[in-house]
């Protein structure tokens, strides 16, 4: 990332209501180099952000007349949403279109009478026909949220995505899970990006002589491989790699493990250990698929046992401990708490409810109840 890339943009974005962090900077412009990008950042790190200052730069200049996106049904809100608050107005008269991905194909849906295997199938949306045709028209910008759903390339969903995606001026992925542990899960979201005419067998081929590694096996080699074809036409970033470019305000604090839930975190990391000692080299490339839900399981633990099954109560917890105290000092003011397990946000709202009126928003919960929930908490 150049600073004579930032210093292009930045003029376009004076007057917006946010700012963009320095690694959003780099994000911005990586959209910007090519017709087709995709942006892969851990969540939170201003996926949607990044894409709408990319595309109002694009219409300050006059390249492009409209936006469209397509994402899961609970984000559609949070798109129409964002858009004015990171841009600072609403959209003009067909300017957004957002829709989930149902809505751009013809679904196959069960016939309520006759025959039990006859089916029908439903057209494409009219807002998703208006939506290509504005893309087709006015040179448009297209957005695919979690680009990783798009899932096998003779799906219906894929098949529409590429629909829309060709009609596009400017595509778009946003993900941040963009690489599954087999090469195979890469190819519908590469073929859908770069429009390459390969079967899966060419691709594969392809793949092998791109990163030097042959067919059959997944190891470290060939995942190297995989991230310089990656490298290509995504940017990734985690967030323990942009923790130095944001402001000062994070504050570790580091917990021991203790009790009970200290002996499981050890009983299962000695069982693990004992087990990879005993694996040859050969042996650990054929399993080296168990490491992830081993290394899962000692996380859950970390978090709370009871995702394993184990009763523990949330006292014998040593960051839930931690929590009640910093929740005293916070006093008054606002406090967001956030956790990689859903169940765990359900405990510490039942926990926290009486006292501190908790509410708990997660992906399991229905847009009712989280629409609710963040009018009581605002």
């Amino acid at each position: 990332f150049a600073a004579h890339e930032r210093a292009a943009m930045a003029p376009f974005l004076q007057g917006l209501p946010c700012r963009p962090f320095e690694f959003q900077w780099e994000g911005v412009a990586h959209l910007l180099r090519k017709k087709r990008s995709l942006l892969c950042w851990d969540m939170g790190l201003g996926k949607t952000a990044g894409a709408l200052w990319a595309y109002h730069i694009l219409s300050s200049q006059g390249r492009t007349g409209c936006l469209v996106v397509i994402c899961t049904k609970r984000k559609i809100a949070d798109w129409r949403a964002d858009f004015e608050a990171f841009l600072g107005r609403p959209p003009r008269a067909r300017e957004l279109y957002v829709m989930n991905y149902e809505r751009t194909h013809g679904r196959q849906m069960r016939v309520k009478e006759g025959p039990p295997r006859a089916r029908k199938t439903s057209d494409r949306s009219a807002e998703a026909t208006e939506a290509l045709n504005a893309l087709k028209a006015r040179r448009g910008v297209l957005v695919i949220d979690e680009i990783h759903l798009c899932c096998r390339q003779t799906s219906h969903r894929w098949q529409a995505l590429d629909v829309f995606m060709r009609a596009a001026s400017f595509g778009w992925g946003l993900t941040g899970t963009p690489v599954k542990n087999r090469i195979e899960s890469w190819f519908p979201v590469y073929r859908l990006m770069t429009g390459a005419a390969l079967t899966l067998k060419e691709y594969l081929s392809w793949f092998c002589r791109m990163s030097g590694d042959r067919i059959t096996g997944y190891h470290k080699e060939r995942l190297k491989g995989l991230q310089g074809v990656f490298n290509q036409i995504g940017l990734q970033r985690l967030k323990s790699e942009v923790t130095d470019m944001l402001p000062p305000i994070r504050v570790p604090v580091r917990v021991r493990l203790d009790g009970r839930q200290a002996e499981l975190y050890r009983q299962m990391a000695e069982g693990w250990c004992v087990s990879l000692r005993s694996m040859t080299d050969r042996d650990f490339k054929v399993r080296a698929r168990e490491v992830l839900p081993h290394m899962t399981r000692l996380l859950q633990i970390d978090s709370h046992p009871a995702l394993l099954g184990d009763q523990i109560h949330e006292d014998a917890l040593a960051k839930v401990a931690v929590l009640d105290e910093l929740l005293e000092e916070a006093g008054d003011q606002k406090v967001l708490i956030w956790d990689v397990y859903p169940m765990l946000l359900d405990r510490l709202t039942a926990r926290y409810g009486e006292e501190y009126g908790a509410v708990c928003v997660h992906g399991g919960k229905t847009e009712r109840h989280i629409g609710e929930a963040l009018k009581r908490f605002n």
